[in-house]
């Protein structure tokens, strides 16, 4: 796991930063037009930008709690496996 230590980087502004690229991203997307009404694809529901950096922080921390939980699994079993409990 990588931590930032740098002053400049925190969670406001990590997420600020994903909604601009993805205000962008979106806004230019929306400009293109396809080469021809028979390869257009079906369009999606618009998203916004806060949203779909929400789903990206959503995606990012349950992928960090699988992690965790992994972890203390195994931190739990491997102090298990040093101390037997003797009867």
């Amino acid at each position: 796991m990588k931590v930032f230590t740098q002053s400049g980087f925190t969670m406001k502004s990590i997420i600020a930063s994903v909604a601009i690229s993805a205000g962008l991203i979106l806004s230019s997307v929306a400009q293109a037009e396809p080469e021809s009404p028979a390869k257009a694809l079906p369009s999606a529901p618009e998203v916004s930008a806060v949203e779909l950096a929400y789903k990206k922080e959503l995606a990012f921390l349950q992928a960090q709690k699988q992690n965790l939980q992994g972890r203390l699994t195994r931190l739990l079993q491997d102090t298990n496996d040093k101390f037997t409990w003797r009867k």
